[in-house]
């Protein structure tokens, strides 16, 4: 599932941040074509959501390694595409960009991994409030937080968490993950009633959805796009915890599949990047729209498809070399780490004893 989310990720942004922002729409336009994009946007729109989902499900387990891993990985993106820029660009070093490669976190151009680390970090608490809170306190937990988000925060805009971006929605589809796992047990109902019940949710929802991103164009009212694409959006979580609920149904092994799923975090970085994705929204854009132009909408459409594709397998094998160069130096990262532990440790014993 992680591995189709990144994918729908990467095709997402190829329909708004490349189709529609590059060729001059501003949210929709009468065309055909683009109105085409944003219906079928509907219908993946649940990849950002589903990442965080799929942790509360299986839990994030915090590490250290972990921690270190995710932040070589910004930093690595970070720095060599920059270079890689200035480069190609025969730009003078923007000393100012160079030191927010070392700051990754903090200054992060991926909004995504900045929230996702904020949760990384309260995990261990999360959990152990989850392990110690019954049924009945959880549905409580998930009561408020629902008050809280949907209502103060999708409805009314609360500043605390206007569209799902903040650490406050990623907590609560955490805790919605978590509680799938806990305490739905889905052996009482038949597979196949389980697959048909989460594929309608996922279907009626995508259509709504579809159908009221056309209305409030329509409307003209450009306040209520962003409402309707915002991740705290109720349509938007409802098919997102139908679609992990499917794929929680389907038994697939495969030591491929798992040895490129360990690179999806870097198909983000790789292609959201600004220094990347400058060059790449363009030629993506030209490609559908001459092909488009052509051969009529839906064969631009499959070409964005077909497009999404090669680079989600280009980033996911980068990532592969990137992970043979940093591999050592994460070693080594991680051994320092240990030797500071220790003598920190023995340090803070002491002086409890004392």
């Amino acid at each position: 599932l992680r591995m189709v989310c990144m994918y729908f990720v990467v095709l997402h942004h190829f329909f708004v941040h490349g189709i529609q922002a590059i060729m001059g729409f501003q949210g929709f336009s009468e065309q055909s074509n683009d109105l085409l994009i944003t219906f079928i946007n509907g219908f993946i729109f649940f990849c950002l959501n589903c990442f965080l989902l799929i942790s509360g499900y299986f839990g994030i387990s915090f590490k250290v390694k972990g921690l270190l891993n995710i932040y070589i990985q910004c930093f690595f993106y970070g720095l060599v595409f920059y270079l890689l820029h200035l480069y190609i660009s025969d730009q003078p070093i923007g000393w100012v960009v160079l030191r927010k490669s070392f700051f990754v976190i903090s200054h992060s151009p991926w909004w995504y991994v900045t929230s996702y680390i904020y949760l990384y970090l309260m995990a261990p608490l999360l959990n152990k409030a989850i392990k110690h809170l019954t049924k009945k306190e959880y549905i409580y937990v998930l009561f408020i937080f629902t008050i809280l988000n949907l209502y103060f925060g999708y409805f009314w805009g609360g500043a605390f968490n206007p569209n799902g971006r903040g650490i406050m929605n990623f907590i609560y589809l955490y805790l919605i993950g978590r509680y799938l796992k806990i305490h739905v047990d889905f052996s009482k109902f038949s597979t196949a009633s389980i697959r048909q019940k989460s594929l309608l949710v996922y279907l009626v929802s995508s259509i709504l959805l579809g159908v009221m991103a056309l209305v409030v164009h329509k409307s003209g009212i450009q306040l209520l796009e962003s409402r309707v694409w915002a991740l705290n959006n109720p349509l938007i979580i409802i098919y997102s915890v139908a679609i992990l609920i499917f794929f929680s149904t389907l038994k697939f092994q495969s030591n491929t599949i798992n040895w490129l799923a360990k690179s999806c975090l870097a198909v983000y970085l790789i292609h959201e990047y600004g220094y990347v994705n400058q060059y790449i929204y363009p030629v993506v854009t030209r490609s559908y729209y001459y092909m488009m132009s052509s051969f009529g909408n839906i064969t631009g459409v499959f070409t964005l498809v077909f497009l999404a594709f090669v680079l989600f397998m280009a980033c996911l094998l980068i990532d592969k070399v990137r992970i043979a160069i940093t591999t050592p130096v994460e070693k080594v990262m991680m051994k320092i780490w240990f030797l500071i532990k220790g003598k920190f440790s023995g340090l803070f014993y002491r002086i409890v004893e004392e």
